[in-house]
């Protein structure tokens, strides 16, 4: 079982993102984020290319529910996974798989 969080300062523009699990090595590939832009937490039959294309996503000014709504559309694995998206704004969105 995998927990993570994404939080983000309003005045330094930076996010903050943790995960506990009992799995070794999953923690290293649930949490991505970038300073000014946002956090992307993938879970639950991780997929590193989920984080990296959202932080990128993000970097193009799309907003959470827009990440979220491009990662799963199109995906016939995406009942297996959990993803939540903090967006510039500090707006949130998630899928729950």
């Amino acid at each position: 079982m995998t927990f993570s969080i994404a939080v983000k300062c309003r005045e330094t523009g930076m996010y903050g993102v943790a995960a506990t699990t009992t799995s070794l090595g999953v923690g290293c590939r649930c949490l991505y984020a970038k300073a000014n832009t946002g956090a992307v937490l993938t879970q639950h039959s991780t997929d590193p290319r989920r984080g990296t294309r959202g932080i990128e996503m993000l970097s193009h000014g799309k907003t959470a529910k827009e990440v979220i709504d491009e990662l799963v559309t199109g995906d016939p694995t995406i009942g297996h996974r959990q993803l939540a998206v903090v967006d510039g704004e500090g707006n949130t969105a998630y899928f729950l798989g």
